[in-house]
């Protein structure tokens, strides 16, 4: 997975950079999209519903179009209490540390906001479970639905599957 949002993250910067847009343009993030990705990935990766408690503070600060592209933020220490998925869907108290490592395109950060139920996808390395905030969001869901959980499970199972449409016809 770090391939496919680095790849992501210089591709934006390289479209920011070449056109000065004054927005970033993202395909919509979805849960079930994400956990195929990460559920493909070489790297071993856990779903955590819950509460992630942090010093907002330490999230990387704004920056304006014209100024200096944020530089690689510094990782951030978290406190989550909730609970990991599994077959039997999300399952058994977890409360341990995490580290929020926002990522940023261009002067666009990613972060979330501290002490709010989410929905995340981190990956498991030796220093811990790192999760990956970049500014599209694709690793974070705040507040999800009790059907968000449920898709997570069928997923987990191997049952139906399938992301929604970014760009449905209307």
């Amino acid at each position: 997975m770090k391939r496919l949002l680095t790849a992501a993250v210089v591709n934006a910067a390289l479209i920011l950079a070449a056109t000065q847009a004054p927005a970033l343009s993202c395909i919509p993030a979805d849960p079930v999209r994400t956990f195929q990705t990460v559920n493909e990935a070489e790297e071993s990766y856990v779903a955590l519903y819950g509460t992630f408690v942090f010093d907002t503070s330490l999230l990387p600060p704004g920056v304006m179009m014209g100024q200096p592209a944020a530089p690689e933020p510094a990782p951030i220490p978290v406190r989550f209490t909730g609970k990991a998925l599994s077959l039997d869907g999300f399952t058994g108290t977890v409360s341990r540390p995490v580290i929020l490592q926002p990522l940023c395109a261009g002067p666009w950060c990613g972060g979330m906001a501290s002490d709010t139920l989410a929905l995340a996808f981190a990956k498991v390395t030796d220093a811990g479970y790192v999760v990956e905030a970049d500014p599209c969001g694709f690793a974070l869901f705040p507040e999800p639905g009790p059907d968000t959980l449920a898709q997570m499970t069928a997923c987990m199972r191997g049952d139906t599957c399938e992301p929604s449409d970014p760009f449905p016809r209307q």
